[in-house]
């Protein structure tokens, strides 16, 4: 039997556990659905899932912010900023990171710097940087070494 007393205790004391959600699956009221079998289209309700009658999710010339990581490869995120983009991701309060993947679409970036924070500190450290030329931008060598495992090096972005 599973143990409910978590649960009994949160719906006693009225504090219940925070969540993280997305703000929304973009698709109008109109088609409330997302299609199980193209996932970047929306369906109607009380309509079989192989309908044709079907809508786009992204709108093609909307490419907010919260495109950047919502799992969803057909949309992205496109940056109006000329010089200088931060980019703040909650990962929330227990993720083990192992690798992060960036595909830039166009056009390429000069440079870029990868930080976290670590625990309670309000420090940023550097994870990883990459840039059209190390020396430039982060004052390191092009695809320096690793000398530890905790070591954080320069990658040179491919031409």
């Amino acid at each position: 039997m599973a143990d409910l007393g978590g649960e009994i205790a949160e719906d006693y004391s009225g504090v219940l556990p925070k969540l993280r959600v997305q703000s929304s699956c973009r698709c109008p009221s109109a088609y409330p659905r997302v299609s199980p079998l193209k996932a970047h289209y929306c369906i109607k309700n009380g309509v079989p899932d192989n309908t044709e009658n079907d809508l786009l999710r992204l709108n093609p010339e909307s490419h907010p912010l919260e495109y950047v990581n919502d799992g969803d490869s057909n949309s992205i995120w496109i940056s109006n900023f000329l010089n200088q983009a931060n980019v703040i991701i909650d990962l929330g309060d227990e993720f083990q990171v192992f690798y992060v993947v960036i595909q830039f679409y166009s056009p390429f970036p000069k440079a870029v710097k990868i930080e976290r924070l670590m625990g309670t500190s309000l420090i940023w450290d550097t994870w990883q940087m990459y840039a059209e030329d190390c020396m430039t931008y982060f004052s390191v060598s092009n695809d320096g070494p690793l000398p530890t495992s905790a070591s954080v090096n320069c990658l040179k972005f491919p031409r």
